[in-house]
C-alpha cells in the first residue's frame, strides 16, 4: 500500500493509506485527499486548507529533491528527515494561521 505524509502529524497520525483512497476515488489526487483529511481532523471546509497543504507539499517536495540529487552536504539523511518531521509538526500545530 502506498503511504503519504499526513497533515495531522502533530496529532500522532503519521501516515494515511492513499492506495485505498485512490481505488475508491479514481482520478482524485493525493493533494485533494490531504485537503479533505485536514478538514476531517481540524474541522472546517476542505478548501480552507489549500494554503496549509501547499506549504506541506512544498516542503516534502524540496526534501525529496535534495535526497534524490544527493546534495545534502551539511547534514545526514536522518538529520534532514528529522528536520522535515519537525517542520511538518509545526505547520500542523499552526494550521489555524493558514486557513483562508
Amino acid at each position: 500500500m502506498a503511504k503519504a505524509i499526513c497533515p495531522a502529524a502533530s496529532q500522532g497520525i503519521h501516515a494515511v493509506d492513499v492506495g485505498a483512497y485512490g481505488k475508491a476515488h479514481p482520478g482524485s489526487s493525493q493533494f485533494k485527499l490531504a485537503i479533505h483529511r485536514c478538514a476531517e481532523w481540524f474541522g472546517g471546509r476542505p478548501e480552507q486548507y489549500r494554503p496549509l497543504v501547499h506549504a506541506m507539499v512544498s516542503l516534502i517536495h524540496g526534501h525529496a529533491m535534495l535526497k534524490i540529487s544527493g546534495y545534502e552536504p551539511w547534514t545526514t539523511v536522518e538529520e534532514s528527515q528529522a528536520a522535515l518531521d519537525k517542520a511538518l509538526d509545526i505547520l500542523a500545530a499552526n494550521q489555524d494561521k493558514f486557513r483562508n
